[in-house]
């Protein structure tokens, strides 16, 4: 039982915790917003803000990351350089052979097409969305190298990543999952206490009560044999009674006969005695 309730209260905590790291993307997990970009000024671009950017013209690769997870997991990511509406260059990540791969690389294909010349139809934008992310120290000298080519200045560069990879469902999820973590705990541990103070209302009224003839010495035995000696002390104390007044009347009878005899007595006794006629 401790041991369920220890695994309760680490899955408790644990989901405390996802819950308050996606407090933040609450906004983007019900409504699905993001920012435009283009509407932020350079300062209010921040790390994990939920953001969508109209790429004019998207000029190439330049990077392909892989990183491994603490698992050893596998993960492929490819950066192209874009261009917004003003100008300014922001770096676009995606994972390889995915939808949001497939229309990058399309639209650098129809770019590169326009820029070179080969046609004078500009590419249609396209609308990208994502998570701002900073950019891998592996590949910033790369992302330093395309901005030198494309001799562009610091002030029109937006030194962050556009992470497409991770849609608005991976937020959802993280969410669902943490509330699913807090909910199931507390319900346990609910259902646990009702069922202790249901076992201790069961308990109390299962304590005898505290009838004299269950106890092993004041018993009903006990006060049926004391209550017989009581009212035979009762009967004899009446018995006792009786017999001493009827002594007692008959000791004040014997003395008032006495007293009367004495009397009779006194009548005829003395020094001198009446003549008798």
């Amino acid at each position: 039982m401790e041991k369920k309730q220890m695994s309760l209260g680490a899955i408790f905590v644990f989901g405390v915790l996802f819950l308050l790291i996606s407090i933040k993307d609450l906004g983007y997990v019900f409504t699905g917003e993001a920012t435009n970009i283009n509407d932020l000024s350079r300062g209010e671009i921040k790390v994990g803000k939920h953001v969508e950017a109209e790429l004019y013209y998207c000029v190439d690769w330049y990077a392909e990351l892989t990183t491994r997870g603490s698992r050893g997991r596998r993960t492929v990511t490819w950066h192209a350089v874009g261009v917004l509406e003003d100008g300014s260059l922001v770096s676009i990540c995606t994972k390889r052979a995915t939808n949001e791969y497939y229309k990058i690389e399309d639209f650098i294909k129809a770019s590169q097409r326009y820029l070179s010349g080969e046609t004078d139809v500009p590419p249609e934008p396209i609308v990208v969305s994502g998570t701002v992310r900073k950019i891998d120290s592996e590949i910033r000298e790369y992302y330093d190298s395309a901005v030198w080519l494309l001799q562009y200045d610091s002030d029109d560069v937006i030194y962050f990543d556009i992470d497409t990879s991770q849609k608005r469902i991976y937020y959802i999820l993280v969410f669902v999952v943490s509330l699913i973590m807090i909910i199931v705990p507390t319900l346990a541990f609910v259902a646990e206490y009702n069922e202790s103070k249901k076992k201790r209302i069961e308990r109390l009224n299962d304590i005898p009560q505290n009838h004299y003839n269950d106890d092993p010495i004041f018993n009903n035995k006990f006060y049926e044999t004391h209550k017989i000696s009581e009212d035979s002390q009762t009967i004899e104390n009446k018995v006792m009674g009786n017999n001493d007044n009827e002594t007692l009347g008959s000791a004040i009878d014997d003395e008032n006969m006495k007293s009367s005899d004495e009397n009779k007595t006194s009548l005829y006794s003395g020094k001198f005695k009446l003549k008798e006629d």
